[in-house]
Order: structure tokens, then sequence, then C-alpha cells
């Protein structure tokens, strides 16, 4: 009948395995089964170009902006803590937020530009479980598909 290890080496190993996990815990990167998927509008920095915007902002997937694209976050405005406000109280801060960021991106007044905003909010639930306050601002063209970044176009 084959020993049970034991002792020093035994203990080793255990101690090892809970510093790994607790530094992954620490450092964050133990898998968060609540946070947004990284290649979800959610999780995407500013600058980032997306295809299907047109269909369902919030499933719209990255692409790179030298290719033909149905948008580009330009913009990221996070809400203050506290109870969800609602999703039509959301999309009215979202387009006066995001109206006063156009500018800032594109260099010129979403009110005097030939590109359109669209927003992506944060569902009750993304709220609530995932603690997400943000709220995406994307640049989209009418017309249809855009290619190269609208940044400092003007346009």
């Amino acid at each position: 009948m084959p020993s049970r290890p034991s002792g020093p080496r035994v203990l080793r190993t255990a101690t090892a395995c809970a510093a790994s996990a607790a530094a992954a815990l620490m450092t964050g990167c133990a898998l968060n089964p609540f946070a947004a998927p990284r290649d979800s509008v959610h999780g995407l920095d500013v600058g980032a170009c997306l295809d299907g915007t047109a269909e369902d902002i919030s499933e719209a997937a990255p692409t790179d902006c030298d290719r033909p694209h149905d948008g580009e976050i330009y913009a990221r405005v996070t809400m203050d803590d506290g109870e969800y406000p609602g999703e039509d109280e959301l999309r009215d801060t979202a387009v006066a937020e995001c109206g006063g960021e156009f500018e800032k991106y594109v260099g010129t007044a979403h009110v005097q530009s030939e590109l359109e905003l669209t927003t992506a909010v944060p569902s009750k639930r993304m709220w609530t479980l995932l603690n997400d306050r943000d709220i995406t601002c994307i640049a989209v063209d009418p017309t249809g598909e855009t290619t190269g970044s609208v940044a400092g176009t003007q346009r």
C-alpha cells in the first residue's frame, strides 16, 4: 500500500497554492465572472472602432480602425454612485455628457458635425452587480461605414 505524502513537502505545496490564489485575488488577476467582457462595448477603451453598431450597440465587436467600421468610442463618462437612476435618466445624461465630449475628440461641435453620436448605458443588472457606472459615447457616420479614426477630423 503506497504511503500518503505528509510533512514539509505537502505543507510547502499547500502554502504555494494558497499564496498563488491570494496573489491573484490581490492583484485583480483572478477571473471575475461578473466583469464586462473585454470585447464588449463596455470593456473597450476610448479610440476603439466597432462593427455592428447598427444592429445592437451592446454587442458591437471591436475592429481595426483602418478597416471599414460602423462606429468609434470617443469618450467614457462615469456616473456617480447611488441607486440605479433608470434607463430614461441615463439616456438623457448620456446625450448631454456625450454631446459635450464630442467636440474634444472629433474637433467640431456635435450639432455642426456630419457624424452622429450614439451611447451605451449600463443596464440595471450591470449597475447593481458589476458596479458599472460608465456611459460609452460612440461616433457613427449616418451614411454608412467609415475608414480611419474620426479623432481630430473635424467631420
